[in-house]
């Protein structure tokens, strides 16, 4: 499975230790306390904010995108869930992602 963060403004070094999941460097953040942390695959990251021409906070990066993608394709809109989807995803939740197994990769996973 893959996923996808997009960020803006992170702070990287704290990124980057907390993502090794190393217990003895987490403890060297402050505000961090009692944290199990799973390792990630290391990949290059970095801040979107770097790559822009002129200042602007979250708030306008985030209205610029969806402008930018609602304006690309006439075909783009923005979906609206029902309450079906939500009741979906609720259950997912429950049954998958808030599982603690799934959280710290307990879960088995099967070759296709």
């Amino acid at each position: 499975m893959y996923h996808c963060t997009l960020l803006f403004s992170a702070n990287l070094d704290v990124l980057h230790t907390v993502l090794k999941g190393k217990s003895d460097e987490l403890e060297s953040i402050p505000g961090l306390k009692n944290i199990r942390a799973v390792p990630s695959v290391p990949s290059e990251v970095v801040n979107l904010n770097c790559f822009l021409d002129v200042s602007v906070n979250i708030k306008r990066f985030i209205h610029l995108l969806f402008h930018y993608f609602l304006i690309e394709d006439e075909k783009n809109s923005i979906y609206h869930f029902s309450r079906k989807d939500l009741a979906a995803i609720e259950l997912l939740k429950v049954e998958k992602y808030a599982n603690e197994d799934w959280i710290h990769h307990r879960v088995t996973l099967k070759k296709i």
